[in-house]
């Protein structure tokens, strides 16, 4: 009976160090290379949903870079920057892509894509980051979550530490 308790404790340890092994290196993995292809491709897809809505429901056609960064704060699932209407981009947080990526296609997506066209169009201030015209252009890009929710001490307007 010892033996038996002995052979089974040894075999539950060894089979949670695989566990804990599998799961450091799939982090890993992640943290290290580009998002997988399949991940990539949910974007693209979301991308040109997007892009397709702003030029049917504002007669633009309306590129703006998108960028996978591990360089954001981990509170932020995303971020749009402009120096000038030529030179926005669109910032995705690849940390936030592990536990939410769902959230990232269906919302952040659209959400930033709605600033980027307030920037382009010369519609934000820095006092109005979520504004009710921000919230009817994201709505118009069918955006899921389109709340006038961050105040404007929130808004991110200043240099990135990146």
């Amino acid at each position: 009976m010892k033996k038996s308790l002995e052979r089974g404790f040894i075999t539950m340890i060894v089979l949670a160090l695989s566990v804990m092994g599998y799961n450091f290196y799939q982090s890993y993995q992640f943290k290290t290379k580009p998002v997988s292809p399949e991940i990539q491709h949910k974007i693209d897809m979301k991308v040109a949903e997007v892009e397709h809505l702003i030029q049917k429901r504002f007669g633009l056609r309306f590129r703006v870079p998108i960028i996978i960064s591990d360089d954001l704060p981990s509170k932020l699932y995303g971020v749009t920057t402009f120096e000038t209407s030529k030179q926005i981009k669109i910032y995705l947080n690849k940390k936030r892509m592990k536990e939410s990526l769902d959230y990232m296609i269906d919302d952040v997506i659209a959400h930033e894509y709605a600033h980027a066209l307030m920037f382009y169009k010369g519609l934000r201030s820095q006092d109005d980051g979520h504004s009710l015209a921000w919230q009817k252009i994201c709505e118009k890009l069918e955006g899921k979550r389109c709340r006038r929710y961050v105040d404007s001490g929130d808004v991110i307007s200043g240099k990135l530490p990146f």
